[in-house]
């Protein structure tokens, strides 16, 4: 979705969120017996491709700090790396994203 924490503002994003022009992956996770399949990776792909189809400008995701198998898919598929942020949600308290 286009629906974003506060403290993304601070990001140096290439592209900012403005008139819903920016998708947000908010989380992503296969199930612990599917992993290695490839089917992250397929998801992925899909989403980008409806992006596109959809106009979207760009898509913005973060992951846990040290969450390296997520940063593996992410790189791999073409997302870049912008910066490190100290980010407070409900559910993990303050910690570290990759963004």
């Amino acid at each position: 979705n286009s629906n974003s924490n506060k403290e993304y503002k601070r990001v140096a994003w290439k592209v900012n969120e403005r008139d819903n022009n920016v998708w947000i992956i908010h989380a992503l996770a296969v199930r612990y017996e599917y992993r290695g399949m490839g089917l992250a990776t397929q998801l992925v792909k899909n989403i980008i491709s409806y992006a596109k189809l959809e106009n979207i400008e760009a898509i913005h995701l973060y992951v846990i700090d040290k969450n390296t198998l997520a940063d593996k898919l992410y790189i791999k598929v073409g997302f870049k790396y912008i910066s490190t942020e100290n980010i407070f949600y409900e559910v993990v308290g303050n910690r570290q994203f990759r963004m």
